[in-house]
């Protein structure tokens, strides 16, 4: 409970006996565990356990339609019959056998600050802010800032050179001077920090498309894994630890209008049951709607933590995230909505930490990273992904395939993949998973040492678009 910062740990006491199981409270790094035949296993990939307990691995046929509908598996959940994630903010206490004796608390606890006056609360949170960017520059002499041109961003990188000179980096568009490469230039210029803008363009996209899948663990089905991958690829050659505005939309409700977060008739959707049993750190607030109990819950948790995560985690990157500091959520979600929003806008709280910036920066509409792949795809006529999806693939998702696609994926036509890329792009994400399963499934009386183990799966899908 006195930890800040992201973990998930394991605590062997051979004296007692014991083994305690820990995740952090925001739950921002994964942590599994599976029964198998010599006791419990435990660790950050479903895939993992799978090779470690041998024997074929059975995925959970309840998930498929809410990997369908949500485009990630629900994180009180995985894909796989008989594995467990650890909960956000809790330990697990275990004997010597694995199995679990109890459950205990890891989350901080503190008295919330009750501010009343607005800028004593803008005063508070720039503090708030100051102290975990600072926590984050802790062993990270030369730091390193991914700049999208947002406000999460320019945000964390403008108090970074408060404290240490560094640089920034950003993911040039497909097209010049796209609109986020426009605002992440002026950022840049109006900090003084160098901004290296880094290539996006590939030659062998369904190649590319192959090598950023095989980094996922469970499936994700959202096309953004893919540009992020590629950023983080590219930067990595120059720094392994990097500052990232990502979670301000989710901490500081950037998403949609504000009346979406507070008017109780706006639904969660096919999410909304996920709310109740899926929270991370704090609780959300009683005044937020369903849809944004989800938002800050569920699809935080197992949306934008697992593609981050599986993004930088399997390239060697460590991404640090100080809008997502246990303090400062902890004071933003003792607030009410009119402290919230400020003036009414959306974010209003966190692009008043902005205020010497011109409007058109701060009040713009969010855009997103628009790397468009399904047009530069389309160029190509989708070449190699109908090979990457498999028809069973396919057929498990039934009646929520859109019409055109529910033939044979060597049938589809090149309109119709444009038409419902989104749909296409779930079955390819699937058919990966399924594809990394099988080379990570052994027969149970297999070794266990390197010489036991399955070729690495990187080589699976590029050997397929071959």
């Amino acid at each position: 409970a006195r930890v800040r910062g992201m973990f998930a740990c394991a605590i062997a006491d051979a004296r007692a006996q014991r083994v305690y199981l820990a995740r952090d409270p925001i739950g921002k790094k994964p942590l599994y565990t599976a029964s198998c035949a010599a006791g419990l296993v435990f660790g950050s990939s479903v895939l993992a356990l799978v090779a470690a307990r041998g024997g074929r691995a059975a995925i959970d046929p309840e998930l498929a339609g809410a990997f369908w509908d949500l485009s990630y598996v629900p994180p009180d959940r995985s894909i796989l019959v008989g594995c467990r994630p650890v909960p956000p903010g809790k330990v697990w206490v275990l004997d010597w056998d694995g199995t679990q004796l109890g459950e205990k608390s890891c989350r901080p606890v503190a008295e919330p600050l009750r501010l009343a006056r607005a800028g004593d609360v803008r005063d508070h949170l720039s503090s708030l802010i100051d102290q975990s960017v600072s926590r984050r520059l802790y062993n990270n002499p030369h730091p390193v800032s991914l700049l999208s041109g947002g406000i999460d961003s320019t945000v964390v990188t403008e108090r970074m050179l408060r404290f240490r000179r560094g640089s920034a980096l950003t993911l040039r568009g497909l097209l010049p001077w796209e609109l986020d490469e426009r605002y992440a230039r002026y950022a840049a210029r109006k900090l003084g920090v160098p901004l290296e803008l880094l290539p996006s363009r590939t030659a062998r996209l369904a190649e590319e498309v192959a090598w950023a899948l095989d980094l996922q663990d469970e499936p994700l089905g959202m096309i953004s894994f893919f540009p992020l991958a590629l950023l983080l690829r590219r930067a990595r050659a120059h720094g392994k630890i990097l500052l990232t505005g990502d979670g301000g939309d989710e901490v500081f409700l950037g998403y949609g209008r504000p009346a979406q977060w507070t008017d109780p008739s706006n639904r969660g959707g096919d999410a909304e049951h996920l709310a109740a049993r899926v929270m991370i750190g704090l609780p959300p607030p009683e005044w937020m709607s369903p849809w944004g109990r989800v938002t800050v819950g569920p699809a935080l948790l197992g949306h934008m933590f697992t593609k981050l995560d599986r993004a930088s985690a399997e390239q060697g990157v460590e991404v640090r995230c100080p809008l997502l500091d246990w303090d400062l959520l902890q004071f933003v979600r003792s607030l009410g909505p009119g402290q919230l929003f400020g003036d009414g806008k959306a974010k209003g709280l966190l692009k008043a930490q902005l205020s010497g910036w011109p409007r058109w920066f701060r009040d713009r509409p969010k855009l997103g990273f628009p790397y468009r792949i399904r047009w530069a795809w389309g160029v190509r006529k989708y070449e190699g992904l109908r090979e990457m999806v498999s028809h069973e693939s396919a057929a498990a998702f039934g009646a929520r395939v859109p019409a055109r696609l529910r033939g044979r994926p060597m049938g589809w036509k090149t309109r119709d993949i444009f038409r419902d890329f989104a749909a296409a792009w779930k079955m390819l994400a699937w058919s990966a998973f399924c594809c990394r399963l099988a080379r990570f499934e052994r027969p149970a009386a297999a070794e266990t040492g390197r010489g036991g183990m399955r070729p690495h799966w990187q080589a699976g899908l590029a050997e397929r678009v071959r």
